[in-house]
This record gives structure tokens, sequence and C-alpha cells, in this order.
């Protein structure tokens, strides 16, 4: 529910999640500064979705042309020490 909410930045979904969090501290299963510390970090994600333009025109062609993955060279192992 976390990344879902944080995703859209809708602010209904942010409250149903952050309501969620506060019961969770009520009852025990997570620590009260916990719950705070979460809600803090999810508005921050919701307010940054929300201003952010929609992720089709942020891509540029350079990150298109560099999406294949690519192999990496084999790393050599340093030879062992005689002892």
């Amino acid at each position: 529910m976390y990344k879902k909410a944080a995703s859209v930045g809708d602010a209904a979904v942010v409250s149903r999640v952050e309501g969620q969090f506060d019961k969770a501290a009520q009852k025990g299963i997570i620590h009260p500064n916990k719950a705070a510390r979460k809600k803090s970090r999810l508005a921050r994600a919701a307010r940054k979705a929300a201003q952010a333009p929609p992720k089709a025109a942020v891509k540029s062609k350079t990150a298109a042309a560099t999406s294949e993955p690519t192999a990496k060279p084999a790393r050599k192992r340093a030879p062992a020490k005689a002892k």
C-alpha cells in the first residue's frame, strides 16, 4: 500500500495509508516513532510524485539508447600469495 500511495500521490490513498500506520502504532505492532517516520516519508514521496511530470515525458534519447543491459567484463582475480 505504501509504494502505491507514494507513486500515485492521491491524497485519499495517502490519508488511508497514514491511518493504517496510526492503527498499527496504537495496537503495538510498530513503534509510534516508526509510524510517524513512515508517514513523513510517505507525505514527502506523495508530494514529489504529484509535482513530477509524467514518466513518458522525462525519458531522453540517451536513456532510451542505454536501456539495454550490457555485460560487464569478467574481473581478473589476483594471483594467490605464496607463503
